[in-house]
């Protein structure tokens, strides 16, 4: 995460981590819930802050926001 602060908005750059399985059977989807539970409670320490959040989210909505849809059917 990188943070710029302006007066009292901050801007948070934040890569987000995947949630499916490594090339290496590493599961990832608990590791990015805790990124998710972490982040939050981030910012709600933050409260007084005005926070601007951008970055690569890796969610995918629709089947244009990811590679391969088809091949990706059922992974998280």
């Amino acid at each position: 995460m990188t943070q710029v602060d302006f007066g009292n908005t901050s801007i948070l750059n934040i890569y987000f981590p995947n949630g499916g399985t490594r090339a290496d059977g590493t599961e990832m989807l608990g590791y990015k819930l805790a990124f998710y539970d972490t982040l939050i409670e981030y910012l709600k320490t933050h409260k007084e802050r005005d926070i601007i959040v951008i970055g690569d989210y890796n969610i995918c909505h629709t089947e244009i926001d990811i590679a391969r849809p088809k091949e990706n059917v059922n992974s998280i």
